[in-house]
């Protein structure tokens, strides 16, 4: 691997922004989770494989380079828009990577797309039957998206409350800082509820499935009992020492897993 440099595209009324990183002939569109942006990919895209690949980082409506465009604020949406995004690079072929809630969207573009998509990865991704925020979770995921507190107390669980105070304010302040509320509220409503995984089941492209070790809601167990259980040609990789943020928490081991992914379509990737 070589560290690439990312070049930045801001949004136009047309698309979403995006970063480009590295020139290589294998296309993959990223997309980031519900309290981060483009930008939470950095250490990835540090030591990301630029000539095997080109990786393209792209802002949901309301976030980053996105943060003025607005939208209807759901999966269906981002995934159109990923389309829309490599339809303006010439890309007719390429790899999703989606992070927590755009789990749902790289499934949303592939029944979109099926022919165009070479292979998936969800990195501690929301599966196909949603988010399953009920009771008490749940108001505390409403109350996250425009209080400082509630939000940071999502980021410290999800993380297996290991991080410390000082890592966990910093990602909440950056969060706070990347993205609208009301995109926040919006995407919330879309990837939490909801269940479409009967539109998936059976699917036989390639899919891999990362996971860290001390996600309690996105756990390595459910991650079997859902896409594992639906994608027949799918693999799982738990990260170690990880939580909800991988791309924080151990971005090589990431980079490493995405990459195997990508590169051998699932073969030789496991637990």
């Amino acid at each position: 691997m070589r560290a690439v440099h990312a070049e930045p595209r801001p949004a136009t009324e047309a698309r979403n922004g995006y970063y480009l990183v590295g020139d290589g002939p294998r296309k993959v569109i990223v997309l980031h989770g519900w309290l981060s942006d483009a930008a939470s990919w950095l250490p990835v895209w540090q030591t990301a494989d630029g000539h095997t690949f080109t990786w393209c980082f792209m802002d949901a409506r309301g976030y980053g380079l996105s943060r003025e465009r607005r939208g209807t604020y759901t999966m269906t949406e981002i995934a159109q828009d990923a389309l829309t995004v490599a339809d303006a690079l010439g890309w007719q072929e390429f790899s999703l990577v989606g992070h927590s809630m755009t789990g749902l969207a790289i499934q949303r573009a592939l029944i979109a797309a099926p022919e165009r998509v070479r292979a998936l990865v969800g990195v501690t991704p929301v599966p196909a039957s949603g988010g399953g925020l009920v009771g008490e979770r749940r108001t505390l995921f409403d109350r996250a998206v425009e209080d400082f507190q509630a939000r940071a107390t999502v980021i410290d669980r999800s993380t297996g409350s290991r991080r410390g105070d000082r890592w966990v304010r910093d990602l909440t302040e950056r969060s706070l800082a990347c993205s609208e509320a009301d995109a926040v509220r919006g995407y919330l409503d879309s990837w939490a509820d909801g269940d479409f995984h009967t539109e998936i089941r059976g699917s036989t492209v390639p899919v891999g499935v990362i996971t860290g070790e001390h996600d309690p809601s996105l756990s390595p167990r459910r991650m079997t009992d859902t896409w594992l259980s639906w994608y027949p040609n799918s693999c799982l990789k738990v990260l170690k020492d990880s939580g909800h943020y991988p791309m924080d928490e151990q971005p090589c081991a990431l980079t490493d897993a995405i990459d195997k992914v990508l590169v051998n379509h699932v073969a030789e990737v496991g637990t």
